[in-house]
């Protein structure tokens, strides 16, 4: 796909290979996280219309984009941080350079956001 999850503890990098993508303790999730304040089902990642979002799946401890408490789906924009929990384990939405131009070459500013890739 476009994008990936950083973890940003270890610097893993995982891409988003389909157009829903999960977090979670249980072994059904595709990022697994085995602390004890993050939910068994715990938050998604969903792609639709070339953007991506993410939904809290009503975890007892919430989900946080960028230090935020989300309450809805809300849209994913690139370098945003997400949390599990308040103090939990964060990961880094990253879109790569090809989603980038693409999200962007409408609006003629695909060098400027090019140069902020890592």
């Amino acid at each position: 796909m476009n994008a990936q999850i950083v973890d940003l503890r270890n610097g893993e990098k995982i891409f988003l290979e389909s157009s829903t993508f999960t977090f979670g303790r249980s072994k059904t999730n595709n990022i697994i996280c085995k602390k004890p304040y993050v939910s068994r089902s715990h938050c998604r990642i969903i792609l639709k219309d070339g953007k991506y979002f993410i939904e809290d799946l009503k975890s007892k401890n919430g989900t946080y984009i960028n230090g935020r408490k989300i309450n809805s789906i809300q849209e994913l924009n690139n370098n945003d941080t997400i949390a599990l929990y308040v103090e939990g384990p964060i990961y880094q939405f990253r879109l790569t350079e090809e989603a980038i131009i693409h999200k962007t070459s409408a609006l003629g500013r695909i060098f400027f956001e090019k140069r902020f890739l890592f």
